[in-house]
């Protein structure tokens, strides 16, 4: 009845027997504990000490997108890692956190971490959050008189507009010259070409001028802006 006991070296009896070969081990045995830690960030911290260790650490969740701390693990030697909700890291063994963060009034990151010892720890659709991205039309459209193009030479289509968002530029089809439109420094053989007929569009607050390689003509132009 004692024939499936294990005798170890210096008597006595080694329980539980250890699991055939292969075999997985029966739930709760050896299993690692997974841990909540609530990092709040209402106050600033400079290189915070977290007496915790293991080698998963998860922010599975957090009060909002714009949460974020930095965190070396073991030393203030390491790099600085940015913590978001969403960002895993396994693998790597810490036995204490520093933490370094600004004020965030009523912002919070849950830290899930545990020693997941020599088994691999995989987390599937893990909630990583994405910035928000915000499209929004110009206030204004902006329609102008004709710009008069001098006779070989440069000339200021649009000045400097620091609401200006979006500047398109015409070249009359009845013309016969194609400009060469870009900043201070255009020339003849400088800039982008312009010929009769065409339009470009720029997004840009700077100052947009023109050359004019032979007699006068006029240009027109529309831009938008805040």
């Amino acid at each position: 009845m004692f024939t499936n006991r294990k005798y170890p070296e210096g008597g006595g009896v080694k329980m539980p027997l250890d699991a055939p070969a292969q075999s997985p081990l029966p739930y709760g045995l050896f299993a690692a504990g997974l841990k909540v830690y609530p990092l709040l960030l209402d106050v600033a911290r400079t290189s915070h000490k977290l007496s915790i260790s293991g080698n998963v650490l998860w922010a599975y969740r957090a009060s909002s997108l714009t949460a974020v701390a930095s965190i070396q693990f073991n030393t203030l030697e390491g790099d600085n890692i940015e913590y978001r909700e969403g960002l895993f890291i396994a693998g790597a063994k810490f036995s204490s956190l520093y933490v370094t963060h600004t004020a965030q009034a009523g912002q919070y990151l849950m830290l899930l971490y545990t020693e997941d010892a020599s088994r691999e720890m995989r987390v599937f659709n893990s909630n990583m959050g994405a910035a928000t991205v915000m499209i929004s039309k110009s206030a204004n459209l902006v329609s102008i008189a004709d710009v008069v193009m001098g006779a070989v030479g440069r000339t200021v289509v649009l000045a400097a507009n620091a609401n200006r968002r979006t500047a398109i530029i015409t070249n009359l089809a009845a013309n016969a010259n194609t400009f060469r439109i870009g900043d201070v420094s255009c020339t003849a053989t400088r800039g982008a070409p312009l010929a009769p007929g065409e339009s470009i569009s720029l997004d840009t607050t700077d100052d947009i001028q023109g050359w004019n390689p032979a007699l006068a003509e006029n240009l027109t132009c529309v831009y938008t802006e805040d």
